[in-house]
């Protein structure tokens, strides 16, 4: 849908509480995956989407992206 927003909260695989996550997810055998910020901007960014990071340097971050019009 052009001009959809989604929202994502995610755990930042660079932190400490962000790794604990990921050992305890690794542990309990949950299959969960983890992206560093940047890496899941790129992966929206290449399908078409504007987006914006929040809170990069906390536990969890944020990511906005808005569907761009295709042209």
């Amino acid at each position: 849908k052009i001009n959809g927003q989604i929202i994502i909260e995610e755990f930042n695989p660079k932190t400490l509480k962000g790794k604990f996550v990921i050992f305890l997810e690794k542990i309990l055998r949950l299959g969960s995956k983890f992206y560093y910020p940047q890496s899941l901007k790129d992966k929206f960014t290449e399908n078409n989407f504007d987006v914006e990071l929040f809170d990069i340097k906390n536990s969890s971050y944020y990511l906005l992206a808005i569907k761009l019009v295709e042209l």
